[in-house]
């Protein structure tokens, strides 16, 4: 047949030879024995765990039917280190039940303390699936570690740990770094740096400069102040307090702008760093516009300089317009000298050009580029000193073609 059917017996039973013991069997029968774990469940599937703050958390069997809140706890571990057991929130952790539906769960808070004693729930038998919970105090309270920090012209700046309650404005520049290296401490403003400090709102704070370069010369200074939880010291470079002093060049030059003032440049040195002239002429006009930054004049903008320079830079007809400069302040071996803020201009002389040249072909003597002399060329002139024209030269339909500077003649033949 096809169906089967199921026959239940008690093992225990047939074991001692009663019951079914003595059921004859037939073909394709089968037997079916169930453990206890397939019944029961096993015991290696009983677990409870514990997270949070304690030293080994994680799964564990519960392998004893007596197992207490207390026992899993003390498995954990860490409550008999004592700098452990002091980051710890006491007065309140958690067991989380699962109900009997299965389904839903129940929190079940106890006091640690009590617990760790054990008072309060510490036989309290644990269940499947427990949970409990430890917090640290700084879960509940916040972090106990105590912070400062640094910013600005230094090598490592960020958040440190203040870990000392003697550490001060010293020790934190020092740990930042950079101070033992001469060049970057040459780039450093000594002069001051500030100490950002919180009110006791712990909301606003308090500027209070110092003296850097008193305070790295000498800790021991009254200037080198213990640092408290959440100070921050900036540092400033050179750069804050002696920035770059520009200088700007426009007109021929291949990259007129804005340039930084170097230490005793002078015009050559700029026109040079701009690229050099844009145009081939031998003679240049060039006006300064200079300002005073120490001086406030409210109906003066500016001083001007004018000089003609030559293509080899040297400088001549220099004429003061209300400048205070005199020629030996202004000049020097090197060249015209430069100071902070200096607008120059740079134009091509009008009346120099390089030589216009025509070129004549066709029906002349004499057929080749020649040299415009002067505004009042003219094609006949050109033409007369090409030779005149041949006897078969056809003057009507001759062409003239202009392309830039360029100029070409063509003496149409007969």
């Amino acid at each position: 047949g096809v169906t089967k059917e199921i026959i239940p017996f008690n093992l225990d039973e047939v074991l001692n030879k009663e019951g079914l013991a003595e059921t004859l069997l037939r073909t394709d029968d089968a037997v079916k024995i169930y453990s206890l774990a397939d019944i029961e469940g096993a015991w290696w599937e009983k677990f409870v765990s514990i997270t949070g703050h304690v030293k080994r958390p994680g799964r564990y069997e519960l392998f004893e039917e007596n197992m207490t809140l207390y026992d899993l706890v003390f498995m954990a571990g860490g409550f008999d280190d004592e700098e452990y057991h002091k980051q710890t929130y006491l007065e309140r952790a958690e067991l989380v039940r699962v109900m009997e539906d299965g389904v839903t769960k129940e929190i079940i808070p106890f006091n640690l303390e009590e617990l760790l004693n054990k008072e309060g729930l510490a036989e309290t038998l644990l269940r499947t699936d427990d949970a409990v919970k430890i917090y640290s105090l700084a879960d509940i309270e916040g972090a106990p570690e105590k912070f400062v920090s640094i910013s600005g012209h230094v090598k490592r700046p960020g958040r440190y740990e203040l870990f000392e309650e003697n550490m001060t404005l010293y020790d934190l520049v020092f740990m930042a770094g950079g101070f033992d290296d001469e060049v970057w401490k040459n780039q450093t403003f000594l002069g001051r740096a500030d100490l950002l400090r919180h009110d006791e709102d712990r909301i606003t704070r308090t500027i209070v400069p110092f003296n850097l370069g008193e305070i790295l010369d000498h800790a021991e200074s009254a200037q080198n102040l213990q640092l408290l939880d959440g100070d921050e010291i900036r540092v400033y470079s050179q750069r804050v307090f002696n920035a770059e002093k520009p200088i700007s060049i426009t007109g021929v030059v291949k990259n007129p702008g804005q340039y930084a003032l170097k230490t005793g440049m002078n015009l050559k040195d700029l026109i040079l760093e701009a690229g050099g002239l844009s145009e081939s002429i031998y003679k240049y006009r060039i006006e300064v516009a200079r300002v005073d930054p120490l001086q406030v004049n409210e109906f003066e903008y500016a001083e001007t300089i004018t000089f003609d320079m030559d293509e080899s830079f040297t400088v001549s007809n220099i004429d003061f317009d209300g400048a205070s400069n005199s020629l030996e302040n202004t000049q020097s071996n090197n060249g015209f000298k430069l100071q902070p803020y200096d607008h120059i201009s740079v134009r091509p002389d009008p009346y120099f050009s390089m030589q216009r040249i025509i070129t004549v072909n066709g029906a002349v003597f004499y057929p080749g580029d020649y040299t415009i002399l002067s505004p009042n060329e003219t094609i006949a002139s050109i033409v007369e000193r090409a030779g005149g024209l041949r006897r078969n030269a056809y003057p009507e339909a001759s062409l003239l073609v202009r392309e830039g500077q360029n100029i070409n003649l063509s003496i149409k033949k007969a």
